[in-house]
């Protein structure tokens, strides 16, 4: 699928079959390349750029997709399946769009409504709510491999960032050139796509071999030890792609430059081993920066076994397709590298993303693999994914825009298509196919049952580093040694704190009247004494708060979170590799399920299951609560019976029981 460069220069016109009908998008399916500058790093000025779509321009984009489809299903043979209920849109839109099932309040308002634009204006509330940024967040993350310690330094200034990108609505082509040209301190306010480069520090190579599978759905890496065996690219091609961002990398430079290092070089015996880590620490925060070079040219290693070159030659930087890009002299290789591959274009950028959303909605993406495309790779339906590419372009790479025409279609609002995979098979994509919930999206969902509000619920942010970093980015020489003995103490008093709290803590059992008074008041003083360290002090130190026993969505929890959480138990993505998450069942998960905290929480004073149920008068109506609050839907007659004697008999036991039946049951665990 290596298209010459005209592949995406398409004139402005209508498909031949006539299918855009009435769509008289200005600006539509012009194909205009992206602007030069590709240093954009005000996400609110960059998102304004953006003119949304008009109401008649989503619908008649939506519906010239269902042409497509619906001329697809006609060759095939295949009858389009009906629309999908009320209560399975709901349920499929709130999982896909916010990432969680309805509140009870939700699904009554939009069950109880009888307006015949409730799915449409349903998708546009969904796509304009605060809460798309958890979904979002977490697809770029499992993208990006984004963890809150990256490679031991602090990744949480480039999880805010992806954050109020997705908030913003910042183009995806904008996005992607912030990243590739970042440069400057890594927590300085406003610069966390910094955080692009902290993830493969130190190795350049890889860095490039991640960017071309990424953006480009192409996978080099293969070419970076040898000649590709089932591709076209040499060994010598991967040298000369990744020599336009090889100069560049994330350093520690501590301040006050030769002069600091040589004094803590003097007196590095007297240091100890504390003062060193932090020392260090203070390196990897306030001295983490990215530099930028105008170096274009890489030295083959020493083990290059082809005729084309030698062993130590240097070899100009080239792209792996396409025409030379030409470099100014003293330009920053990587702001070439970066116009060059988000321009419109480019023959794969557009595709990749174009692909990967269809995918986000319908289950199974038009090209797959996704990431491996090649020369002889052919959509599935190369008509539609030729329009789906222009409509990307169109829209100048404004995901929220294009996804909401994805959601609007006829096709996206049918009945599942519930037939097991079979990826040698043709897909039909008359509908989006049943898929498990991702950890994250269960993780949520049970949040939502259990926590009120749980939307505004907020972990961890950067906002302790950056003002660490604005406070001691000048501290240079000795009053930096001064810093690091006085945080190396305080670290050690706070170490001290927390081995006298564990001590309190295992003395309130059997603790009695005065003694337990005494006991819980020490332990509130400890913990005031921790925390006044902790608010001056902890930024040095920082391993991400929301751990994992925090009640907050599953974005706002350290990244990835450990091992035996519910999430890693459920398949959340170590990030290690791009788009390592599963959603394979174990046994592991069921006992999860039934042995977890989750029951008692939801039943808690409070929780939104608890406050829906309070409202319930009967039997009746606290088993239809039960099942519009975990399954977003009102039971059938023949489950209302059911559910209603076995209150009758059981009580609040029977309650317990209801509930844990239905939050294990299929049909909560799949996206209908």
């Amino acid at each position: 699928m290596r298209f010459p460069t005209s592949h995406l220069a398409f004139p402005l016109r209508v498909l031949s079959h006539g299918l855009l009908g009435g769509l008289v998008l200005a600006a539509a399916f012009a194909m205009a390349v992206p602007g030069t500058s590709v240093r954009e790093t005000n996400p609110a000025a960059a998102a304004g750029a953006i003119n949304p779509l008009t109401a008649a321009e989503v619908v008649a984009a939506s519906a010239t997709i269902d042409q497509f489809v619906n001329a697809r299903l006609e060759r095939m043979g295949v009858t389009a399946p009906g629309p999908a209920s009320d209560a399975e849109l709901l349920r499929r839109a709130y999982l896909t769009i916010l990432g969680r099932i309805p509140t009870a309040d939700e699904a009554l308002a939009f069950l109880g409504s009888t307006a015949s634009t409730k799915r449409s204006v349903l998708i546009d509330l969904l796509m304009q709510n605060e809460a798309r940024v958890h979904r979002e967040f977490t697809w770029w993350a499992d993208l990006l491999r984004v963890q809150t310690q990256m490679n031991n330094r602090p990744g949480i200034a480039f999880i805010d960032w992806l954050k109020e990108s997705s908030r913003n609505n910042v183009p995806y082509d904008s996005m992607v050139r912030q990243m590739l040209t970042a440069e400057g301190a890594a927590l300085a306010d406003g610069n966390g796509a910094t955080g692009f480069w902290l993830r493969d520090a130190g190795m350049p190579l890889d860095r490039m071999a991640n960017v071309s599978q990424v953006f480009l759905g192409t996978q080099i890496g293969c070419a970076q030890c040898h000649d590709h065996p089932f591709d076209a690219w040499k060994r010598r091609q991967f040298f000369e792609f990744a020599a336009y961002l090889h100069g560049s990398d994330a350093r520690r430079d501590l301040p006050g430059g030769r002069e600091t290092k040589q004094l803590i070089k003097q007196q590095e015996d007297s240091l100890t081993l504390e003062e060193r880590k932090v020392l260090r620490r203070i390196g990897d925060s306030v001295g983490l920066r990215v530099n930028s070079t105008v170096r274009s040219n890489i030295e083959l290693p020493e083990d290059y076994q082809y005729a084309d070159a030698k062993p130590k030659d240097k070899v100009e930087a080239a792209v792996i397709f396409g025409p030379t890009i030409p470099l100014a002299k003293g330009q920053d290789p990587r702001v070439a590298f970066a116009a060059w591959m988000t321009s419109a274009e480019n023959p794969r950028f557009s595709v990749v993303i174009a692909n990967r959303m269809w995918k986000r909605a319908f289950g199974i993406g038009l090209i797959e693999p996704i990431d491996d495309l090649r020369d002889d790779t052919a959509a599935s339906d190369p008509a539609l994914m030729d329009f789906l590419t222009r409509l990307m372009v169109s829209v100048k790479y404004d995901l929220r825009a294009f996804q909401t025409i994805l959601y609007q279609t006829t096709a996206w609002q049918r009945q599942a298509d519930r037939s097991e995979y079979d990826p040698e098979a043709t897909p039909s994509f008359a509908s989006p196919r049943v898929t498990r919930l991702g950890a994250e999206q269960l993780w949520d969902s049970l949040m939502t049952l259990a926590v009120a509000d749980i939307d505004r619920k907020k972990g961890e942010d950067a906002t302790a580093l950056h003002v660490f970093y604005n406070e001691h980015k000048s501290v240079e020489g000795e009053q930096l040694l001064g810093l690091v003995r006085t945080t190396a103490r305080a670290l050690e008093m706070g170490q001290a704190i927390r081995q006298q709290l564990q001590k309190e803590r295992g003395s309130l059992p059997g603790a009695k009247g005065k003694e337990l008074e005494d006991i819980r008041k020490r332990i509130a003083q400890l913990n005031t004494q921790r925390d006044s360290l902790a608010e001056r002090f902890e930024p040095v130190r920082y391993k991400g708060k929301g751990g994992g026993n925090d009640w907050l969505r599953a974005a706002e929890l350290s990244q990835p979170v450990a091992p035996g959480h519910f999430l890693r138990v459920f398949g959340q993505s170590d990030r290690e590799l791009i788009e390592n998450a599963t959603s394979s069942p174990a046994v592991t998960q069921a006992l999860f399920l039934m042995n977890g905290p989750f029951e008692n929480a939801m039943f808690k004073d409070g929780s939104p299951l608890r406050s829906t149920l309070a409202k319930a008068t009967d039997e009746a109506s606290r088993v239809r609560a039960c099942y519009l609050s975990i399954l977003s839907r009102s039971p059938d007659l023949d489950e209302l019976k059911l559910g209603t004697a076995y209150l009758v008999r059981y009580g609040d036991e029977g309650l317990h029981d209801l509930v844990w039946s239905l939050v294990n049951a299929n049909e909560f665990l799949f996206l209908p």
